[in-house]
């Protein structure tokens, strides 16, 4: 079986990267750590891993609405995805609100 490539979304106050990046390579995966920005320059990145990650803490701060900041920077990032799958799990993620996991 290939070992599983994991890409973890960093922003500005994301505080659990590091743990779950260590928690995926203890499960046998390796891992890449993968500013938000980066990805919006390079939309095609996730197409090289099989898990995408987006791991818990305040992103942007612990201000009202700050958590809005990172998902219309994810909004934006869906409108340059190519992969539909991919595109249409994180609208669902959106649209639904649902708890993330890591």
């Amino acid at each position: 079986m290939a070992t599983p490539r994991v890409l973890i979304l960093r922003a500005p106050g994301t505080n659990c990267d590091e743990e779950t990046a260590f928690a995926f390579r203890r499960a046998g995966a390796t891992t890449e750590l993968v500013h938000i920005n980066r990805l919006l320059e390079n939309p095609g990145l996730p197409k090289d891993f099989q898990i995408f990650c987006i791991p818990g803490g305040f992103s942007y701060g612990d201000d009202i609405a700050a958590g809005r900041i990172l998902a219309n920077q994810i909004r934006l990032l869906i409108k340059f995805l190519t992969n539909t799958t991919f595109k249409f799990l994180i609208k669902l993620l959106l649209r639904n609100s649902c708890p993330i996991h890591s």
